[in-house]
């Protein structure tokens, strides 16, 4: 499962949950354009931060054409260049309320 979250520091807007890597690219790519540098994945294990990374890298185009359609403030290509090894995992594991919790980096709170 993939959840995207929206925080402003002292309250969640958004938390939706989704059980694609699909879904949850497509609703943070959303999120981020009304909250940049607040809306972020997290998935419930490593593997699926994998999946979601490898997603993203295989399926560029669909990647771009979302990434425009959305107008993420994001760049793009950067966010492509992160998922260039997408097992290469650079982030770290959190725990929230004694449940780990993946962040899918480049895909977090910027």
């Amino acid at each position: 499962m993939y959840t995207v979250t929206v925080t402003n520091g002292l309250e969640m807007l958004v938390n939706k949950t989704y059980k694609t890597p699909w879904g949850a690219v497509n609703g943070w790519l959303k999120e981020s354009k009304k909250h940049p540098f607040e809306a972020a994945i997290d998935a419930t294990t490593k593997d699926e931060v994998i999946t979601l990374r490898k997603l993203v890298k295989d399926c560029k185009d669909w990647f771009l054409e979302s990434h425009a359609k959305a107008e993420n403030p994001y760049d793009a290509e950067w966010l492509l260049s992160q998922v260039e090894e997408p097992e290469k995992l650079n982030g770290c594991e959190f725990k929230y309320d004694d449940v780990p919790s993946y962040p899918c980096v480049p895909f977090t709170v910027g």
